[in-house]
């Protein structure tokens, strides 16, 4: 459970999220890797543990345990992110892009508490991506700067050392949405604790990427789309 002020998310706010390019650390948010085999039998898939990197991620798939007689199994990257939900109630911007948020505090072991200094609950995003694995995806937990396997765009960046692969990812997020279309995606979504899925906003209307698209799906009335996010860390087999 997280405790704070809760607020709506602010009008305007920017930040990065996860990892660092050239430590590798997560100062803000949370960013992991695992691996998941999926069947025709269980379509919640079949989770191996999670890791820091897509080194060790890609290692877990060979300890997830599928039970006999399951048919059509397929193997997946699953990559988890999410931003930081403490907001510092003052800035919506930090030099760094980083300090105005911070993540929750566990009080003695119990509880997700926004610290003192960052005491207001936001919305937050989490991005979730599913890659394929196939043969060039190395699985042993090894690796070198020279190996052959998947990696992330960043993770290879000119002038910069080779990182190891997974540990440069982060998502930048700009808001830039209508504040009147926000406001009804808070009073329902958010509030109420309505499903929105689908771009629904929980009053019959949802978002669309074009106006001239008649409907939404599951939705009466089409609204624009609010741009709020950009993720950085395209995944690269071999080359």
């Amino acid at each position: 459970m997280f405790v704070g002020n809760c607020v709506a998310l602010p009008n305007g706010i920017r930040l990065i999220s996860g990892r660092d390019m050239i430590t590798g650390t997560s100062p803000t948010g949370l960013v992991r890797f695992k691996c998941i085999a999926y069947s025709n039998e269980n379509s919640g898939g079949f989770s191996g543990e999670y890791g820091s990197d897509l080194v060790t991620a890609a290692a877990s798939c060979g300890s997830i345990v599928i039970p006999g007689g399951q048919t059509g199994v397929k193997y997946y990257l699953d990559l988890d992110a999410h931003m930081p939900p403490c907001w510092d109630g003052v800035n919506l911007d930090s030099a760094n892009h980083r300090s105005h948020m911070a993540d929750t505090l566990k009080v003695n072991g119990v509880g997700e508490f926004c610290p003192k200094t960052h005491p207001n609950l936001i919305p937050t995003y989490e991005a979730q991506v599913l890659y394929p694995i196939d043969s060039t995806l190395n699985q042993t937990g090894t690796w070198a700067a020279n190996q052959q396997t998947w990696y992330l765009s960043s993770d290879r960046m000119p002038g910069m050392a080779i990182m190891r692969p997974g540990t440069t990812f982060h998502f930048d997020i700009l808001d830039a949405g209508n504040q009147a279309i926000k406001k009804i995606w808070t009073d329902n979504c958010i509030d109420l604790m309505l499903n929105c899925s689908a771009g629904v906003l929980g009053d019959g209307t949802g978002l669309t990427p074009d106006p001239n698209i008649i409907q939404t799906q599951h939705a009466k009335t089409p609204r624009p789309k609010m741009t709020m996010e950009a993720a950085h860390g395209t995944i690269h087999g071999p080359m």
